[in-house]
């Protein structure tokens, strides 16, 4: 995903939540998003990302597929009734695991309790949080040595 025409966007609600700022300690850096999609890789590939954590029901690749069967879905209900095609699917689109193994990074699956409640917010519990937090502090500082 390296190239110069590529469009720059970050996935939905992408934030920087913390960096380190000691100059002894490495460079590292966390940040939150929502699931990335096909055109937010360049981006992500811009940050020299170590892990991606996935919290959700489903793993990312999951995602995909259901995204692509709707995608096809929809293709063909738009032939049946004789409308043209909006698909625009490109055809540089990548599975997302195979993109972050071809970068280097690790992707990691939290599951979150299935489903969204009627706010739109997916169900975190007491457990999901420390694993995440475990997850995150252990590949950050896993790298470090402590004096």
């Amino acid at each position: 995903m390296s190239g110069s025409s590529a469009t720059l966007t970050p996935p939905f609600r992408f934030a920087l939540l913390a960096a380190s700022i000691r100059p002894s300690d490495p460079p590292a850096s966390v940040y939150r998003g929502s699931l990335p999609k096909h055109h937010n890789l360049a981006f992500l590939a811009t940050l020299n990302l170590k892990t991606i954590v996935s919290v959700t029901p489903k793993p990312i690749d999951v995602y995909e597929v259901e995204a692509a069967a709707l995608l096809d879905e929809k293709e063909r209900a738009a032939e049946v009734e004789g409308r043209p095609s909006k698909r625009r699917r490109a055809t540089s689109e990548v599975d997302f695991n195979d993109w972050a193994a071809r970068e280097g990074i690790s992707v990691i699956h939290v599951k979150v309790g299935a489903g969204k409640p009627k706010d739109g917010h997916i169900p975190f519990d007491t457990a999901t949080v420390k694993t995440v937090l475990e997850v995150s502090l252990l590949r950050v500082l896993g790298t470090r040595t402590h004096n």
